[in-house]
């Protein structure tokens, strides 16, 4: 069965996906880490506040794009988003990464 959603409605079911993900924010002078546990080495999404850009981990990307059926793209600017609304501050770029190195996906707001 298909069903079809309004873009808002998107958001909020995806928003509510990450929220159950419980990430822990570590936060120090320059960047805002998300991670699942305080003994991770590495975090599922980094924001640089002086920059205001967001890397986000392509495991976390391939995740939230598999569950739900939703092209890269798509995908890293409703994750973005969230950051944004999490942390209520603007995010200008996004990057997907993987576990350390930035990847050519990037999306410019």
């Amino acid at each position: 069965m298909k069903y079809i959603i309004t873009e808002s409605q998107l958001y909020r079911v995806v928003f509510r996906y990450l929220d159950i993900h419980r990430f822990i924010k570590i936060e120090n002078e320059d960047k805002i880490y998300f991670v699942h546990s305080e003994n991770n080495e590495f975090s599922e999404i980094t924001y640089q506040k002086k920059y205001k850009t967001c890397n986000i981990d392509n495991n976390l990307i391939s995740l939230v794009s598999d569950f739900f059926s939703l092209n890269r793209k798509d995908t890293i600017e409703i994750i973005g988003r969230w950051v944004e609304y999490n942390l209520q501050m603007q995010v200008n770029d996004i990057w997907g990464s993987n576990k350390g190195g930035i990847t050519a996906l990037r999306i410019k707001k």
